[in-house]
């Protein structure tokens, strides 16, 4: 989940996040804020980077979405289901343009 100010993001809630809380607080972690348990250092992405560039920041940073901006606006959300859907299509395009 985003969490914005305004229409900044500031920060996101992933699941690791909230099970590292639970870890840490057990069951009062459900009445925490987003504001303290969310990943502040939020990596983005523009959206004419290429799969290549967006997996490689999604494998080194170890995690599932990545908001997609473009000068400081929020245009969405890709998911690594999306990054696999978009590889495995253009493994077929190959496939096929090599046949």
């Amino acid at each position: 989940v985003l969490v914005l100010d305004d229409e900044q993001v500031v920060g996101i809630v992933s699941e690791r996040d909230i099970v590292q809380a639970l870890a840490s607080h057990g069951a009062a972690a459900l009445e925490l804020e987003a504001r303290n348990v969310m990943t502040r250092d939020v990596v983005t992405c523009d959206p004419d980077e290429s799969i290549d560039r967006v997996t490689e920041l999604m494998t080194r940073g170890r995690f599932r979405h990545l908001p997609v901006m473009r000068r400081g606006e929020l245009l969405g959300l890709v998911s690594i289901g999306d990054v696999v859907k978009a590889r495995l299509e253009e493994a077929t395009h190959d496939a096929e343009a090599l046949k």
